[in-house]
């Protein structure tokens, strides 16, 4: 079936694309924030923490948002949120309001994340999967974007958190593209917002997801510490380095987004899974520049396409309960971004950077038995 991209797929793809990108600036700049704030690892750690809270709050009301106000409503909630963060980054400096903002971003990044998701893979059908990690191609590629341009800024006299003026220009031109769109007209169901019991496999293959999702966020967060402590790099040039992670999540899932025309879910995941093992064991021995690029590169492409296959996964198992789905999702979502981090700056702290790491290739062969007792291939 051949796909049509229409102007909704691509205002979806724009606003994923600005959470993306604070996704990109925010994690990364944690070693420059701890500069800042002269904090250890553990307290740094609560940033991810304070995210995956705002994630599982939003988990927890987005069907009787969306129920309530419908599907457009609830993306420009998640915008907005996003922008409010930034502006608290870019002006105040006490850990308080940089956890308010890692907050604000895991709420309103739930509600573009798990909106989009329901919206692109009911709105292309069978194109549903093709489009949902494409989708997540876009918003790696701007991640990049917003590492590079953090840690370029780290690296001159220009204070590197108004790097995060982006996110507020990204959304006005946006919302400029989207504003002849007379919105949807929303009717709320008179029987409720969705409930219902979601099976067994449904939760195995969430539990599939949320460990990716853990070291994908404890990659992005620590990574730049690990290769301080290996090769000696500055904050500011182990920052700019893992944008070569996210430049391999953003080929990963351009590859993916194609590869699954030929490829099912499941043997998609299991490729991915065992090449971003490979990739650890790199990034983890690596002693140099190059060798940490490499790693990070590999790691990036393994890990691409975990969450949105995982979450394509998940949703097979619950066609009548989308909703309630993608709620749980973003709850499980929240406990990821939380615990990997968080688990992370913890080991680092007591056991060194270098030793914590060990614990994420640990966490992608539990995954990868998950997605085994959990296949879909009769469901597809």
């Amino acid at each position: 079936m051949k796909l049509h991209r229409d102007r909704l797929t691509w205002v979806v793809y724009g606003q994923l694309s600005v959470y993306g990108f604070f996704l990109g600036a925010f994690g990364p700049s944690q070693s420059l924030l701890r500069d800042i704030q002269q904090t250890s690892r553990t307290v740094a750690g609560l940033h991810g923490t304070a995210m995956a809270s705002g994630t599982i709050v939003a988990g927890f009301v987005i069907a009787r948002v969306l129920h309530r106000f419908g599907r457009e409503k609830t993306l420009w909630a998640g915008i907005l949120a996003l922008c409010i963060a930034a502006v608290e980054l870019m002006f105040i400096t006490s850990i308080f309001a940089t956890l308010s903002a890692a907050f604000l971003s895991g709420f309103g990044g739930g509600f573009l994340a798990m909106t989009s998701t329901r919206l692109l893979l009911e709105h292309h059908g069978k194109n549903g999967n093709r489009v949902f990690i494409e989708s997540a191609a876009i918003a790696a590629l701007t991640s990049a974007i917003g590492t590079i341009i953090i840690g370029t800024l780290a690296g001159t006299s220009i204070d590197w958190r108004l790097g995060f003026v982006v996110i507020i220009l990204m959304s006005i031109i946006l919302r400029f593209i989207d504003r002849t769109n007379e919105g949807e007209v929303h009717v709320p169901d008179p029987s409720g917002p969705a409930k219902g019991k979601l099976p067994l496999k449904f939760w195995l293959a969430l539990f599939a997801t949320v460990s990716s999702i853990g070291c994908e966020m404890g990659t992005s967060f620590w990574s730049s510490s690990l290769i301080q402590a290996n090769t000696g790099a500055s904050a500011a040039n182990s920052t700019f380095i893992v944008t070569i992670f996210f430049a391999g999540m953003f080929i990963g899932r351009s590859i993916g987004s194609v590869s699954l025309q030929k490829l099912s879910l499941d043997n998609t995941a299991f490729l991915t899974l065992g090449i971003s093992v490979v990739g650890y064991f790199i990034l983890w021995s690596a002693h140099s520049t190059p060798l940490a690029y490499l790693g990070l590169g590999v790691i990036g492409l393994g890990l691409s396409v975990q969450y949105p296959v995982g979450v394509a996964r998940a949703v097979l198992f619950a066609p009548n309960l989308g909703d309630v789905a993608v709620g749980r999702i973003s709850i499980g979502t929240g406990v990821a971004v939380a615990t990997g981090p968080l688990l992370l700056g913890f080991l680092g702290d007591h056991f060194g950077v270098s030793r914590g790491f060990l614990m994420l290739p640990a966490i992608i062969a539990v995954a990868f038995v998950l997605v085994l007792l959990s296949p879909t291939r009769k469901l597809v």
